[in-house]
């Protein structure tokens, strides 16, 4: 891929030398968990090996979860909680689990994509650039993100449980040896996610600003104070929109798969705080709903709902700067003459609205949904009417427990009529 000339301009900037320095992070730390694998052929089978190897211990934990849960049912008759508590995990897992297998699959070009689109743009002004480090800054701490809520829930769970033991497939074992393991599972999924989710959003913040920086270039033109013809920013941004195609080939089926899982968590994580003060139930001593898991809940929360408003609003920062084009096209349009010297320009620029109207520029649910605007008010509509549900059954559980009270009363009869 070739990128369109533009127009030459002094003191670039560095942003080029962060850029390539946080992409190569993640692409590291997604080698390390074989997710991305090197295409050479003598280490390609060791990639392969790692991949398998951590699947396997993602499904050790989905095994060792499935167990502690039939344990807890057999002495707890009311699994509400119970139930919330094995949704959210195993579905996070889970959609972890598979969105690895399939990035693996389609990753072979995910390096090329990244360096296109971190290639230096002179173009940019001091506040784009200023704009691309806070981008890099802003994902790279996805990771001390993690390191501290690793470091956070370990030590407060190790504390309330280190005298304690727990059940691994029946067999007695320090329970604080069992929930540090699981904890650690948990948060290698979650660097996963984390890792995936940087190179989303950082790529949608860069080629974003890339897309407003060749709004306004073609408004100036427009304008009169710029040289820059018409042709090359179209051809700029047919270049964008092509490396915008070309990252959603790679991205968007595990995009799914993590936005779908993120929904799922955030919604069980509504149901467990709002039923926690009604609802009593123990799932080994990984998750009791004393205050260590508490702690450990919001803390998971807070991550959950970071990660769902990062994926959804970068993307759709990317659609919106995307298609920001449009309303100078046609202003281009309006201020035209019927010319014949304008006639192959007009083609050109209905050209470009056409494909703008046709194909969407910007990361989509595997071709299902495209993450704009509109997709951000729907999820928002979809977590409010959960919440009232979850808020009514909650409301009504309550008062049916109240109810049970009064009636086990000795002077219930009296009390409600009977």
């Amino acid at each position: 891929m070739q990128q369109p000339s533009t127009p030459s301009s002094h003191g670039a900037g560095h942003h080029p030398t962060i850029l390539t320095t946080t992409y190569s992070v993640f692409h590291i730390i997604m080698r390390t968990f074989g997710t991305y694998p090197n295409y050479n052929k003598r280490t390609r089978p060791l990639a392969y090996l790692t991949l398998l190897t951590v699947l396997l211990i993602f499904l050790l934990f989905l095994a060792q979860l499935t167990f502690m849960f039939l344990q807890a049912i057999v002495h707890q008759p009311i699994i509400t909680v119970l139930e919330i508590h094995v949704i959210s995990h195993s579905s996070f897992v889970l959609a972890t689990i598979l969105g690895m297998v399939i990035f693996t699959l389609r990753s072979k070009r995910l390096q090329c994509i990244t360096s296109a689109i971190a290639q230096p743009d002179s173009s940019l002004d001091k506040t784009d650039q200023f704009l691309l480090k806070l981008c890099c800054h802003f994902t790279g701490s996805f990771l001390f993100h993690i390191l501290g809520q690793f470091a956070t829930v370990l030590t407060v769970k190790v504390t309330a449980i280190y005298s304690l033991s727990d059940s691994f497939f029946g067999l007695q074992v320090p329970a604080a040896l069992l929930s540090s393991g699981m904890i650690i599972i948990l948060t290698l999924a979650i660097a996963i996610r984390a890792t995936h989710l940087g190179i989303t959003a950082l790529s949608c913040g860069i080629l974003g600003i890339r897309f407003r920086r060749l709004t306004l270039s073609l408004k100036h033109h427009r304008d009169g104070k710029f040289t820059q013809s018409l042709d090359d920013h179209l051809k700029q941004h047919y270049y964008l929109s092509h490396l915008v195609h070309e990252l959603d080939e790679v991205l968007a089926p595990s995009s799914l798969i993590f936005l779908a899982s993120d929904i799922v968590v955030v919604t069980t994580l509504i149901s467990y705080f709002i039923s926690e003060s009604v609802i009593e139930a123990p799932l080994g001593l990984f998750v009791t709903q004393g205050l260590p898991d508490r702690v450990t809940y919001i803390m998971y929360g807070i991550g959950a709902v970071g990660m769902l408003v990062t994926r959804v609003t970068a993307s759709a920062f990317l659609n919106d700067q995307a298609q920001s084009i449009v309303p100078e096209l046609y202003e281009i349009l309006h201020m035209q003459g019927s010319q014949d010297s304008n006639l192959r320009m007009e083609k050109s620029v209905n050209v470009t609205l056409q494909r703008l109207r046709d194909i969407p520029v910007g990361l989509t649910g595997w071709d299902l949904f495209v993450l704009n605007k509109n997709f951000i008010l729907t999820v928002l509509g979809l977590l409010a009417t959960y919440l009232v549900v979850v808020v009514d059954i909650s409301s009504k559980n309550e008062c049916s427990l109240e109810y049970i009270n009064v009636l086990s009363h000795p002077r219930a009869n009296t009390t409600v009529g009977f």
